[in-house]
């Protein structure tokens, strides 16, 4: 789901919106990928918070062909949504962790319709070597959208350790730079919530995303499934997670630090409910939403009240503002 226009925070709705004159929509495939901390390369089990369904969106066929993902994608949600264009979003597993042909082999696939008019691909900082990197941006020329998504998390390099991500807050900065250079766009994803992290550490990524010009942000609440390693930890002895008044002031307070160039494009995860342990007020993310506006207002926040403001280089071109050091 698109995050909603809002007059606080620059949404994704608003830039499809403003770009586009109509609705556009991301259809979540899965390109059957896997990650370096899945086949032995850097380790085994995946991210501590990962599901074995990689961030699979439930309406992927496990098996179905890319192309048959993308037009039952666009069927469905282009029948509930309204959305005239859309997007391909390789969302499960580390979407550049192949031999180029098969990168390009599978991009392909997705571009089975006229109105698919970009490319969105999840990641790993570092899973994106110069070949892949040559794959993403060639696209460039055929398409109107083309983006990484890489997950940052927090910038706790200890928290990171502890989830089993084996990459760090530098990984993360090297890869945006290499692929902002070549013109193509970007997207951290963060996580509140993390055990052993602080609010702090994520805060912190909001400096990140504004001194590289990250062009996008997803933000998640840690929710835990049947299948992943916090999850079966938990089961074994539960524990508290970050409430859903925690979570949205965490929220309101990155937001605010965040440059007001950068498209805001989630702010809540969640899971099929068959496979959700807790917190279950993540559910509803379009609740989540209006939460989140509601304690903006009331503490007098919006995008960019607490960061500084030089504009955000476009993709592809040299930066040259100085650092937007978020504010205490």
């Amino acid at each position: 789901m698109n995050a909603p226009a809002s007059p606080l925070v620059r949404t994704l709705s608003d830039y499809f919106r403003q770009r586009y004159g109509k609705r556009v929509h991301k259809i979540a495939l899965d390109g059957g990928f896997t990650c370096p901390n899945r086949d032995g390369s850097k380790g085994a089990g995946g991210c501590a918070f990962c599901d074995a369904q990689g961030s699979r969106a439930p309406y992927c066929r496990p098996g179905a062909g890319i192309a048959d993902q993308m037009r039952a994608g666009i069927d469905q949600l282009g029948r509930r949504t309204k959305a005239g264009l859309f997007i391909a979003y390789f969302q499960a597993f580390s979407g550049t962790y192949a031999p180029p042909e098969i990168l390009r082999a599978r991009y392909d696939a997705a571009l089975c319709d006229p109105r698919v008019i970009g490319l969105s691909i999840a990641t790993r900082s570092d899973c994106l070597n110069d070949a892949a990197l040559d794959v993403v941006a060639s696209y460039l020329d055929r398409l109107t959208e083309v983006r990484l998504e890489f997950g940052l998390q927090t910038t706790t390099p200890a928290v990171l350790e502890a989830m089993n991500c084996h990459h760090t807050p530098l990984d993360f900065v090297g890869a945006v730079q290499r692929t902002r250079r070549r013109g193509v766009k970007t997207v951290a994803h963060v996580i509140f919530g993390l055990p052993g992290d602080t609010p702090e550490g994520v805060f912190e990524c909001a400096r990140l995303i504004n001194e590289e010009g990250v062009e996008g942000v997803k933000i998640h609440n840690l929710y835990l499934t049947t299948d992943s390693a916090l999850g079966r930890a938990w089961l074994k002895r539960p524990h508290d997670l970050m409430s859903r008044d925690e979570y949205i002031g965490c929220v309101a307070e990155f937001v605010a630090r965040l440059h007001p160039s950068v498209v805001i494009e989630r702010v809540a995860g969640d899971a099929p409910r068959q496979w959700l342990l807790a917190p279950h007020w993540t559910i509803d993310k379009q609740r989540q939403w209006q939460i989140i506006e509601e304690e903006l207002s009331r503490r007098g926040l919006r995008q960019g009240a607490k960061a500084w403001l030089p504009h955000a280089t476009p993709a592809g071109e040299t930066p040259s503002r100085p650092s937007r050091k978020a504010a205490p």
